[in-house]
């Protein structure tokens, strides 16, 4: 198994439209063969579909991960992001970022900017995740 360089938790909450493209989007970016990146999908406890359409989601270029939350709020489902992160291995170093639909192009491209600035063997000893909320 590959170490993972990036990741990207993407908090959600009854926005299953936003996710799919938010998604989609995701599958555009584009890392150095040595570089791996997953997209951490927590449902906050969504009723619009969202579980049952990450169940179904096989997306193209990156690891995608999900898990619920069903205490309410953003700061809860920040907190599972972390604590579903934080059991691996490299700990990771965290960044946070609140993302519209207007925005998910822009944040999806800094971060693939981002990874093709990381080289060295140094560099990849260590995950970079990101957090979206949707």
């Amino acid at each position: 198994m590959s170490l993972t360089n990036v990741t990207v938790a993407v908090c959600t909450w009854n926005r299953v439209q936003l996710l799919a493209r938010t998604l989609q989007e995701f599958t555009r970016i584009h890392v150095d063969a040595s570089m791996s990146w997953e997209a951490l999908v927590v449902d906050n406890g969504s009723t619009d579909g969202t579980s049952e359409f990450l169940a179904a989601c096989r997306p193209d270029g990156f690891r995608l991960r999900w898990t619920t939350e069903q205490r309410p709020g953003l700061s809860a489902a920040l907190n599972r992001a972390l604590a579903e992160r934080e059991a691996e291995e490299p700990p990771p170093t965290w960044s946070w970022t609140h993302a519209s639909s207007a925005v998910v192009r822009r944040n999806a491209t800094a971060m693939a900017s981002a990874c093709r600035c990381q080289s060295g063997a140094s560099a990849r000893k260590r995950a970079r995740p990101a957090v979206v909320s949707l």
